[in-house]
């Protein structure tokens, strides 16, 4: 059996049942959506026949990693960030303020679909000089990024969508840096109602006057402002152009302390169209994050740079007499770049190790001739000379952030 739709001039589309209908006898109806989809949405069955719209969502389309907020290597809250300093307060996520002061934290404050998000606290209020700002910021490896053909005049759009909410409603700069090509956009979103979580979605068209190299540099900056002096607050032109000033508008969240900002579900995809937010497993998202990032023993253990010798995240040689001893930390995933690698004694001290001679004696904070070196985007090696039939060792973070 069969339907045959006959075109308005010329040609026809045919429907064909299938010859086998197993079991013998059946019936198959699928009931189609009331009515039309989407762009680019395909129709699915709940398996009793129902037809409704979906879109047609290909993995590995968020550009963004730890959207999502849920890896936090380093800590989950943070205070005192002020001072022109960087503070990452989730994997790739890094807070700087050169004026107020603020904490941040992995919240899990955050909008149904997910667990956590970040939150930004104004601690001392401030009103920022001419040259000063504040922001979150990402930044995304140039060569994940190559899809975007920038200095093609097929150049492509990008879509970013996030949730947000604040105790301070009002127009939020939105400022996107292209590196290599030293070029900027901006724009603006706004949150409408105060304490509420709200989807945001901005879409940038592509810059066939741009350049993102093909390495293992920064090829995207994309910063979320909370305040600016003059020289770089006014109006947002939303085109491209050689980066200048204002990057966003003049609010200021430094200017009470009971203002607090939240952001989760950060996503950035090709194309004009947002979807929705694509969730990767935790293993999934931990392992990209530790491309950039990463330290010794458990990734969540608070307590890592105080660990003894029994955790020593590493291969240990013992020295023999007059002779050196190594430790050789392994990284769990090959980094973007030979990373800068500081080591911790087991006190938590940071450029100093630790020895141990198994049944006789230990020293948790040895502040001898040890050293760092050999570094590649794979291990690195710690020597020193603690003595004769001693380990030494110590706690370790590799850092290759962009």
């Amino acid at each position: 059996m069969s339907i045959k739709l006959k075109g308005s001039t010329d040609g026809s589309v045919t429907l064909q049942a299938p010859a086998d209908t197993s079991p013998t006898g059946t019936d198959k109806t699928f009931t189609l959506p009331t009515q039309d989809g989407g762009a680019g949405q395909i129709l699915k069955t709940d398996g009793s026949g129902a037809l409704s719209f979906t879109d047609n969502l290909a993995s590995g389309r968020n550009l963004i990693i730890n959207g999502d907020m849920r890896v936090a290597q380093r800590g989950t809250s943070f205070t005192g960030i002020t001072g022109g300093n960087f503070k990452f307060i989730t994997d790739r996520f890094n807070l700087y303020a050169s004026f107020g002061t603020f904490s941040g934290a992995q919240s899990s404050t955050a909008p149904s679909g997910f667990s956590n998000s970040i939150k930004v606290d104004c601690t001392a209020t401030d009103t920022p000089a001419a040259g000063e700002e504040t922001f979150l910021q990402n930044v995304i490896e140039a060569q994940d990024l190559q899809q975007l053909r920038y200095g093609e005049s097929s150049a492509k759009s990008i879509t970013l969508s996030f949730y947000v909410r604040s105790n301070k409603t009002g127009s939020y700069g939105l400022w996107f840096f292209a590196q290599d090509g030293n070029r900027q956009y901006v724009t603006t979103y706004t949150i409408s109602s105060a304490d509420t979580w709200e989807y945001k979605t901005i879409t940038v068209p592509g810059d066939a006057s741009g350049t993102i190299n093909d390495d293992a540099g920064g090829g995207m900056h994309i910063r979320w402002y909370l305040g600016a002096g003059t020289n770089y607050s006014g109006t947002p032109a939303e085109t491209w152009q050689a980066v200048g000033d204002n990057r966003t508008t003049t609010l200021n969240l430094a200017d009470s302390t009971s203002n607090e900002w939240y952001i989760t579900g950060v996503q950035l995809e090709v194309g004009n169209t947002a979807t929705s937010f694509e969730h990767r497993s935790f293993g999934d998202e931990l392992t990209r994050c530790q491309r950039y990032y990463e330290h010794s023993n458990n990734h969540d253990d608070p307590n890592w740079k105080t660990l003894s010798w029994n955790y020593a995240d590493g291969v240990l040689v013992m020295a023999n007499s007059g002779g050196y001893s190594d430790f050789h930390p392994t990284f769990k995933v090959v980094k973007r770049a030979n990373p800068d690698v500081t080591i911790y004694s087991a006190t938590g001290v940071a450029g100093n190790a630790a020895w141990e001679q198994p049944g006789v004696t230990n020293e948790t904070n040895y502040t001898g001739n040890q050293a760092v070196s050999a570094i590649t985007t794979r291990r690195c090696l710690v020597r020193g000379t603690p003595g004769t039939n001693r380990y030494l060792f110590c706690n370790w973070e590799a850092n290759a952030e962009l």
